[in-house]
């Protein structure tokens, strides 16, 4: 989820969109655009763009993933690094240029998986499923992702407050999954998917994560996040440190 690149790349539909807006409104201002994540590691994620859309990001292992728009649809396609097509993903938008829904076609090799590109926790209940709806607050912010169908769903419920995702619960099975997360207030969110070229998705955390807690059957576990800022004051870099377990950093270089 949030500990990802996004989380890779994780993944803004054209400020066009927001066009009826109030130009003096700060909170619509144009948002920089991430031109590369770098992983601790050294590997790293291209993001192309058209304008302010994301068109494909490339991995430096060679894979990527491209991202096609029409008036009613976004297309995402992987590609594995000898150019086979891999998974493919068709949202359907609605008037305000909002997936509404999701129909994955399965391919037969594995590029950046489109999961990367949504701005939702991956799945944690095991449901394969091709199918997938969303639904949003009358403020643009995602409040539920359903996949699957009437009997074999999985759930996941949004909480938005002060413009921010504070927390999600994720049903399945009788099964249930839970995130919650606080925030820098005073910090502006310079990473999130809109940051990435992406608005279909509606409207990204307004500040930056301090730390998360998921818990899941009676067991949690937390994660802190550390920032550092350019001359911009947009984050350069983030860490991310997992109780008892592992740190992760991510460096980002803008347009």
């Amino acid at each position: 989820m949030n500990t990802k690149i996004f989380l890779l790349a994780v993944l803004a539909i054209s400020i066009t969109l927001f066009s009826c807006k109030k130009d003096s409104d700060p909170a619509e201002a144009a948002k920089p655009l991430i031109q590369k994540t770098t992983l601790e590691d050294q590997s790293y994620f291209l993001y192309q763009y058209d304008g302010t859309r994301l068109t494909k990001i490339t991995s430096s292992d060679g894979r990527y993933t491209t991202i096609d728009y029409s008036a009613t649809t976004v297309t995402v396609k992987e590609y594995s690094i000898d150019n086979v097509l891999g998974n493919s993903e068709v949202f359907t938008l609605n008037s305000k240029g909002y997936a509404v829904s999701a129909v994955t076609t399965p391919g037969k090799k594995k590029s950046l998986s489109s999961k990367s590109l949504l701005p939702i926790p991956i799945a944690q209940f095991a449901i394969a499923s091709p199918t997938i709806a969303y639904e949003y607050n009358s403020d643009g912010y995602m409040t539920k992702a359903i996949y699957g169908d009437a009997g074999n769903q999985e759930i996941i419920t949004y909480t938005i407050s002060n413009g921010n995702n504070v927390g999600y619960s994720n049903a399945a099975g009788g099964q249930t999954y839970t995130s919650t997360s606080q925030f820098y207030l005073d910090k502006t969110n310079t990473i999130g998917f809109e940051n990435m070229g992406i608005t279909f998705f509606g409207k990204q955390d307004k500040n930056l994560i301090q730390s998360v807690t998921d818990t899941y059957s009676g067991s949690a576990v937390s994660h802190s996040y550390t920032y550092q800022y350019d001359s911009q004051n947009r984050v350069a870099s983030n860490t991310i440190s997992t109780t008892g377990a592992y740190t992760t950093s991510t460096a980002y270089t803008y347009k």
